[in-house]
């Protein structure tokens, strides 16, 4: 009796490990065919993934190309080149064209209202360049998301509204170039980290401070800017720009480019004013003009700035010896401290 026991038990044993390894062999065709049927899955979607890609940029590339024709002119690659005599652009007026990625402003531009852009998310850049008329930049003018990572604002702006660019990615760099003729700054608000540059030595930065990350003023105006972050108790930074870097601005300190008078008439101005035996003031250039009048703002003129004042007068014609006579003229009559 006990034999057969020992006999049942052994096969009973080996029955249920032939239908272990059945069952095992089983699970593993199973997840072998699953891996299978995951990477053939895996391999359609990826396929399907680049194939839409693909359809999506070739679209993209279509719309690009095609000329969008606007009340404000036409969008060609993603560019809008707003037509002169244009002289204002109201709320909203280019939400709707999601395909800009830049903008130039004309000359005649003098009044922006705010939301000009709204949800624009491939806008890259605002071409101000050849703007010179307009004095106040509005709130909010680019609203939503964008890819802008920089600002000019335009030489002739005087107030900066609040959160002029709000709403961007906070993890997109962004730097704002302020001009000389910008005074007053509202609350910058776009929560995100900003590098200002200040070609103006009169503005208030209290409503700047908490956006800023990095200061950069002109070199005269660091230690005026210095004192205001110690007494709002701001820790932002603040350095001075180098001339290399002031050169590569120069239209934020004397403006745009300027159509000038024709030289035979500024001469024969001069030659008229010195035959009245007036002591009326020889004027130049605007172009020489707008740099003597910069230079002059604070009252002190600088070894850099009459250099520059000097360079200019000398390409446009004037006698170097003669001119700098007449400056040195003009600096005395207008009380202007030398550094």
């Amino acid at each position: 009796m006990g034999i057969l026991k020992s006999l049942f038990g052994d096969a009973a044993d080996s029955i249920s490990e032939a239908a272990s390894k059945r069952r095992n062999a089983i699970q593993e065709r199973y997840e072998q065919h699953k891996r299978e049927v995951q990477e053939r899955y895996e391999q359609h979607k990826n396929e399907l993934r680049e194939r839409y890609e693909q359809q999506k940029s070739e679209a993209r590339s279509i719309r690009e190309s095609e000329e969008i024709k606007t009340e404000y002119g036409i969008i060609k690659n993603g560019t809008l080149e707003i037509e002169e005599g244009i002289t204002e652009l109201k709320d909203g007026s280019l939400a709707k064209y999601k395909s800009l990625k830049k903008v130039i402003f004309p000359k005649s531009l003098t009044s922006l209202e705010t939301h000009v852009f709204e949800d624009n998310t491939q806008l890259r850049e605002l071409d101000f360049s050849k703007v010179t008329k307009l004095e106040y930049l509005p709130d909010a003018l680019v609203y939503g998301n964008s890819k802008i990572s920089e600002l000019m604002i335009p030489y002739g702006v005087k107030h900066v509204g609040s959160a002029v660019v709000c709403e961007i990615d906070k993890n997109h760099p962004l730097e704002v170039v302020v001009p000389a003729t910008v005074r007053e700054f509202e609350p910058f608000a776009t929560r995100h980290a900003v590098t200002f540059r200040l070609f103006t030595p009169d503005i208030d930065i209290e409503w700047l401070i908490e956006d800023a990350e990095q200061f950069y003023v002109m070199k005269k105006d660091l230690s005026a800017y210095r004192r205001q972050m110690e007494e709002y108790g701001g820790d932002v930074p603040i350095g001075y720009m180098t001339d290399r870097c002031v050169g590569a601005f120069y239209s934020m300190v004397v403006g745009p480019e300027i159509e000038e008078e024709p030289k035979e008439e500024v001469s024969q101005a001069k030659e008229n004013s010195s035959q009245s035996g007036t002591d009326e003031q020889i004027r130049f250039s605007p172009r020489v003009e707008a740099l003597i009048k910069s230079a002059f703002r604070d009252g002190i003129l600088t070894k850099k700035e009459k250099e520059i004042i000097i360079k200019r007068a000398v390409a446009e014609g004037e006698d170097a010896d003669e001119f700098e006579m007449l400056l040195d003229s003009r600096i005395a009559d207008e009380g202007i401290k030398e550094e």
